[in-house]
């Protein structure tokens, strides 16, 4: 069994010009006991454009059948984040590494890391599984997603000695010392990164964009989410796609909030929507339609400060044209119960309305003769956080029968739980749960021809906050002679 860890060390010393000017050593020391075999792996790398929590990834080919190019459309939305895998690929991220700006770094960014041992095994790698180092500049949070045109530095070397290391770019197999060098002659190896050797691959690629060319956004559409187009929120901003453009647009949120972003015009738009930890937000395939014509439209609970990103791409190379873009910013409480009530499912009052007395929320039936009466109401988390709801509803009394019904998620009569106030449900960020009423007069309101039933219902949230919905039903039907 061999585990393997890694301690990365990333030096800025270089420049890149049209390929990325690099420089990388490691040195792979492996225990003694033959049965259990330890391997740290020092990288020295350098791109020039690495800066303070630049992200960087070690990635095995598993099947040893040739790593995915990252310029493949399917590695969009990949976390990076050990165990992951490479888009459509068997490609496995075995450890990640992150930059700083340290003093050691002489005025430059790098990478110092020590990666906590992993067993071959466990990862379903094998001695000899090739491995390759991909660096990304602009990313610089941990567990950030992969999105169109983020830049992607590769680097490998993949046969020994092909800048004098002892071992090619691989799982190794015995224990001792290996040395994987591609080393500079100031740091006395022989590597020139203006023209690297036939064993080394260093280039320069552009995420999920096919040749691994960047979109040309026109006017001051960005074509980076490093760099996007600052919105205000709720305002529209004119954009324009050619074929294969990417642009990028950014709006500041304060805290924990909701985020709506989608485009209007004719063009057939996707929306690619990220977090200020520059994690994904959104499912774009899922999102891509649900906006006017085949514009996307988008919507995301963003639970902290900073930045979010929406990247727009035309659903194919084709799209050429205008559109408008909207980023819209609800901020949201933490906990916020609310209910609605209506006659029927559809055009219910109280939407958006917090009320313990039922003020903005109350129905009137009038009934002229003793009938099943039937209403609607709905539960929602209007909060930025999952909750539990607690709700209760006024029993039935000497004169009608009352029962409750849930019709989200199926049909279930609820009644005894609601009636005690122990019914509850979770509720997920801006969920709803749909109920129907029913009540009917028994023997003492069709005997006196007259009755009045006022119904309550309130919905209590985790942390005390209530809303409450009332309903009075009345009946005045004329004695039989």
């Amino acid at each position: 069994m061999n585990t393997f860890s890694l301690r990365a060390e990333f030096f800025g010393f270089l420049s890149s010009p049209a390929k990325r000017a690099t420089a990388a050593f490691a040195a792979l020391f492996l225990a003694v006991s033959p049965a259990l075999a330890t391997v740290t792996i020092e990288v020295c790398f350098s791109d020039g454009n690495l800066q303070n929590g630049s992200v960087g990834i070690l990635v095995a080919d598993v099947n040893n059948d040739g790593f995915l190019a990252l310029t493949d459309g399917s590695v969009i939305g990949i976390v990076l984040s050990e165990g992951e895998t490479i888009g459509t690929s068997d490609d496995m991220i075995v450890s990640v590494f992150q930059a700083d700006d340290g003093a050691h770094w002489s005025g430059e960014a790098g990478i110092l890391a020590t990666i906590a041992a992993h067993d071959y095994a466990d990862l379903g790698l094998a001695e000899n599984t090739p491995l390759i180092l991909y660096t990304f500049p602009d990313l610089t949070s941990l567990g950030a997603s992969l999105a169109p045109g983020d830049v992607v530095n590769a680097y490998r070397n993949s046969a020994a000695g092909g800048s004098g290391g002892d071992i090619g770019f691989a799982c190794p197999t015995d224990p001792g010392v290996y040395t994987l060098a591609a080393l500079t002659a100031a740091f006395g190896g022989d590597f020139d990164p203006m023209n690297p050797s036939g064993t080394e691959t260093v280039d320069e690629v552009s995420a999920g964009l096919p040749g691994g060319g960047e979109g040309n956004g026109p006017g001051d559409d960005s074509d980076s989410r490093s760099d996007p187009t600052m919105l205000t929120a709720g305002m529209e901003k004119g954009g324009g796609l050619t074929a294969g453009d990417l642009d990028y647009f950014g709006v500041t949120v304060s805290g924990l909030s909701q985020v709506i972003a989608y485009t209007t015009g004719s063009l057939d738009t996707v929306g690619y929507l990220y977090g200020p930890n520059g994690g994904a937000a959104n499912a774009p395939s899922a999102d891509g339609d649900a906006g006017e014509e085949l514009n996307f439209r988008s919507s995301s609970i963003i639970t902290e400060a900073g930045n979010v990103v929406l990247g727009v791409r035309g659903n194919n190379d084709t799209q050429n044209g205008g559109y408008s873009v909207f980023l819209e910013v609800i901020p949201l409480a933490d906990y916020r119960t609310d209910l609605t009530i209506g006659r029927s499912p559809t055009g219910q009052i109280g939407d958006g309305v917090y009320s313990t007395a039922g003020a903005g929320q109350r129905l009137t039936t009038k009934l002229k003769k003793v009938k099943k009466t039937r209403f609607f109401f709905e539960a929602q988390n209007d909060g930025g956080l999952a909750d539990t709801i607690r709700m209760r509803g006024t029993r039935g009394n000497t004169k009608f029968r009352v029962a409750y019904f849930q019709t989200t998620g199926g049909f279930a009569n609820v009644t005894a739980a609601v009636g005690a106030g122990t019914y509850s449900q979770n509720f997920a960020p801006l969920e709803r749960f749909a109920f129907r009423v029913d009540s009917k007069g028994k023997s003492k309101v069709r005997k006196r021809g007259q009755g009045t039933l006022n119904l309550a219902l309130s919905a209590t949230s985790d942390d005390g906050g209530m809303d409450r919905s009332r309903r009075m039903v009345k009946v005045k039907v004329k004695k039989r002679r």
